[in-house]
C-alpha cells in the first residue's frame, strides 16, 4: 500500500508540473493579445521600448510591436506602454522616416507588398474619409490614407520633457 501511495503522489505531482508548464507557456505570448491589446508586465514593455532611440525631442521605441495591427489596436497598444508612449503623429512619423538610418529595425518594404504590409500607422485620421487614417510608407517616404481595419506596423514614440 505504501508503494501505491507513492505512485499516486508522483502521478499527482507530474500532472501538477504539466499544468504549470502549460500555464507558463500560455502566458508567454508576448506583449499583446489579439482582441485585448495590453502590456502585461515590465518585461513585455521592455520588449517594445527596449533601449529607445532619442532624436531631438522625440524618443522612439527600439522595436515595432510584434504583429501588424489595425489602427484602433495600434492606438491602444502604444498607450499601454504608459508614461507618455503613444502612436506617432503624422509629423513625428515623417521625422522618424527622415532619421531612419539612425533607428534600427524599421520595416522598409513598400506598403504595396501584400505579404509584409510595410508602412507605419500614424495617429492622424484621414481627413477625407473618417474611416481611414494616415500610413507612411518607409520604402519611399510617401503617405496614404488607409482604412482603419487594415493591418500595418506600429512603432511607439513619446515626446521628451524639456528641462
Amino acid at each position: 500500500m505504501n508503494k501505491m501511495n507513492k505512485m499516486n503522489k508522483m502521478n499527482k505531482m507530474n500532472k501538477l508540473i504539466i499544468i504549470l508548464i502549460i500555464v507558463t507557456l500560455t502566458n508567454c505570448k508576448g506583449s499583446q493579445e489579439s482582441n485585448n491589446i495590453k502590456v502585461e508586465n515590465s518585461t513585455s514593455k521592455n520588449n517594445i521600448v527596449g533601449d529607445a532611440f532619442k532624436i531631438g525631442d522625440l524618443e522612439v521605441a527600439q522595436f515595432d510591436f510584434h504583429e501588424r495591427m489595425n489602427w484602433e489596436d495600434a492606438l491602444k497598444a502604444c498607450k499601454t506602454l504608459g508614461d507618455g508612449w503613444k502612436l506617432p503623429s503624422k509629423e513625428e512619423m515623417d521625422f522618424i522616416y527622415q532619421n531612419k538610418d539612425a533607428i534600427s529595425g524599421l520595416n522598409l518594404t513598400s506598403t504595396a507588398d501584400p505579404n509584409n504590409g510595410g508602412g507605419y500607422w500614424t495617429s492622424k485620421e484621414y481627413e477625407y474619409d473618417p474611416q481611414g487614417a494616415w500610413v507612411q510608407d518607409f520604402h519611399n517616404g510617401g503617405f496614404g490614407g488607409v482604412g482603419k481595419e487594415a493591418k500595418y506596423h506600429v512603432r511607439a514614440v513619446r515626446v521628451l520633457k524639456r528641462n
